[in-house]
């Protein structure tokens, strides 16, 4: 809770445990989570009772390595899917049920490992083979590439803002 009670209702599932990638709090109170496996995003309501769920639809690529939700936990939910197509996706809403835009260049961006949002709705992925973090505007244009040697070796990204 807001007051840092720990609540359990009912019983966590095993697979969520072992192939959990991400979580992110929703402002409705739910949560998002990321994970492995052919079923591998879904939403949360604020007693943890799953809502939506969606895979990624893309041929052999199965995992949602990173999610992220912009407006503090109220926009659009984004979507690293990591496997033969990687794939950034951004949904409309936590239904998952329409996808705003996607953006696919394996060759520029070969392993999405991490995402977060900007507080202007941009949206940065870090790339975990070419070591660079990539910025998308809200559209899904490529508008920044930021390469650094300290990128080498990341597999998580926060902004401050």
């Amino acid at each position: 809770t807001s007051a840092g009670v720990r609540v359990t209702t009912g019983g966590w599932p095993l697979s969520l445990q072992t192939t959990a990638t991400d979580l992110k709090a929703l402002s409705n109170g739910g949560f998002i989570l990321c994970s492995t496996g052919t079923d591998v995003v879904r939403t949360y309501n604020s007693a943890g009772t799953q809502l939506y769920t969606v895979s990624s639809g893309i041929g052999a690529t199965t995992d949602a390595m990173s999610c992220d939700v912009s407006g503090n936990g109220s926009g659009t939910v984004a979507v690293a899917w990591n496997g033969t197509t990687d794939t950034i996706r951004v949904y409309a809403d936590s239904t998952l049920a329409t996808v705003r835009w996607s953006y696919s260049n394996t060759t520029l961006m070969p392993n999405p490992v991490a995402l977060a949002y900007r507080p202007n709705g941009n949206l940065l992925v870090v790339d975990g083979t070419y070591f660079a973090i990539y910025e998308f505007d809200t559209l899904g244009n490529l508008i920044a590439t930021y390469s650094d040697a300290f990128i080498q070796g990341a597999t998580s990204i926060r902004v401050v803002p």
